[in-house]
């Protein structure tokens, strides 16, 4: 008797918003490329992505980037959950690429201060790990999830 091998996709999209003074140019935000899991195997381990999010952020005037990830939650056929979708456990490293690394679980919010000296370049990394104990409680097939970096002068 052949065994089936569970597998889940995992999309994890980043979604940009610039407040403060954006349209006069001192701030921008860029994705250079989204998380990307590609497909997990629904057995039990720890699962890193195979590339991590990476967001151009261009200063002149002293910023806040604020990171909140949603749910990475189950988006497959439709059906009725009572208590909401099933969700993957997800341990988020941010990374303000010659500061400091942060870790962040999902359904969080981080702020992160910039203070450029002139005209700076910053490049933010989003890393991910997503770990499965018990694979009876998730449904297989598409899960989705979303980073929202925010961008504002201070």
């Amino acid at each position: 008797m052949a065994k089936r091998v569970a597998f889940y996709s995992i999309v994890i999209s980043v979604v940009l918003a610039c407040t403060g003074w954006c349209d006069a140019e001192p701030l921008a935000l860029t994705i250079i490329r989204d998380l990307d899991f590609g497909s997990v195997i629904g057995a039990p381990g720890e699962y890193d992505a195979l590339e991590p999010a990476e967001i151009a952020i261009s200063a002149s005037v002293p910023a806040e980037v604020r990171l909140e990830t949603s749910l990475l939650a189950y988006v497959g056929q439709r059906r009725e959950f009572p208590s909401g979708p099933p969700t993957l456990d997800i341990q988020y490293v941010v990374t303000l690429v010659g500061e400091r690394n942060y870790t962040m679980k999902q359904a969080q919010a981080l702020m992160l201060t910039l203070e450029p000296e002139g005209e700076y370049c910053y490049t933010l990394l989003v890393d991910g790990t997503i770990t499965i104990n018990d694979p009876t409680r998730h449904l297989v097939g598409p899960y989705h999830g979303t980073i929202t970096v925010t961008l504002s002068a201070r």
